[in-house]
């Protein structure tokens, strides 16, 4: 029913998107998660630790992660991605970045998905444009920015390189450009470090982080694994969709749909090298997924499909609110 009902305007899918992100947040409006402390490895997110109200917290958290909901959402209707022009990647994106109640607060995870969202904008908007060299340096910039909010995110670069490979045959200078804007951002942050006389302290906190990096599967709370099984397997089955009928697209769409799976892919394998940025990785998932999960929407034809698809998600993200507390 929310589905069909979500499909009648532009208008109610704003308000149906306000209304259910708000409810899903309500417990953390009620009852604020803790803070989520300043960390060597997050130098860019220490800026915002001066807030000290959990409410104040959440509340900002609610209305950058809304503000993020529609930024994917234009990105999906400007790039034709989707064959509808709509808000359900938004909406898919609000449910999803609603599982956890203990990250509905300001965190490294979801300023990460800010930069990565302008990111993911910049990757695509490279292949429609003849020189793109200024957006490969945005592109290879925003990772450095992203990096500054955790180390994780130097897997960005990777995301380029492929996507290079997607979208064209790249020259040495391209690739050249792809590491020069984050080197860029690095070379000011070593140059911050030195002259504030702390780079012993951040340099340790990085050699400590990727020396921890390893494979390793840990699922801290069995409460969420039925919201995990159930997205995981909607996900296949969606990515199974997209790539049976890859072919059918126009080759622009074609290209932005592998670039969304390669870039899904990827993320997935880093969320088991690393316990300490696991939430980070697992939220910059849900960036691609609230697109693939929405194609999926939009081919099934039989309305009470689609219901149920979206129900699953909705149902398990309600559940685990209900588990934490009970």
């Amino acid at each position: 029913m929310l589905i069909k009902l979500f499909r009648k305007g532009y208008q109610i899918q704003i308000i149906i998107i306000v209304l259910l992100s708000g409810l899903l947040w309500s417990n953390g409006f009620i009852t604020p998660p803790d803070i989520i402390p300043a960390n060597d490895i997050t130098p860019l997110y220490n800026i915002f630790t001066f807030i000290k109200s959990p409410l104040l917290n959440t509340i900002i958290a609610y209305l950058f992660m809304l503000t993020q909901a529609f930024m994917l959402s234009s990105i999906t209707g400007k790039h034709k991605i989707l064959n509808l022009t709509n808000l359900f990647p938004a909406l898919i994106y609000v449910v999803l970045m609603s599982y956890n109640s203990n990250y509905l607060t300001l965190s490294p995870a979801l300023l990460s998905n800010f930069i990565i969202i302008l990111f993911f904008r910049v990757l695509l908007d490279i292949y429609n444009t003849k020189e793109p060299f200024f957006l490969q340096f945005r592109a290879s910039t925003m990772a450095g920015i992203a990096f500054l909010i955790s180390p994780a995110n130097i897997i960005l670069i990777v995301i380029i390189w492929g996507a290079y490979f997607i979208f064209r045959n790249s020259t040495l200078r391209e690739w050249i450009i792809s590491l020069l804007g984050f080197f860029m951002i690095m070379f000011f942050f070593a140059s911050y470090i030195y002259l504030s006389d702390s780079e012993t302290m951040y340099l340790t906190a990085y050699k400590n982080y990727f020396s921890s990096i390893k494979l390793q599967i840990h699922i801290s709370n069995t409460y969420l694994i039925p919201f995990f099984a159930t997205t995981a397997l909607i996900s296949l089955i969606a990515i199974s969709k997209i790539l049976s009928t890859l072919q059918e697209n126009i080759i622009n769409t074609r290209k932005k749909l592998s670039v969304t799976i390669f870039y899904s892919i990827i993320i997935f394998i880093t969320i088991f090298t690393s316990l300490q940025t696991i939430e980070l990785q697992i939220f910059q998932l849900f960036i691609t997924l609230s697109i693939i999960i929405s194609i999926l929407l939009l081919s099934v034809k039989k309305q009470r499909y689609k219901e149920l698809i979206f129900s699953l998600i909705l149902i398990t993200v309600i559940l685990e609110k209900i588990l934490q507390y009970a």
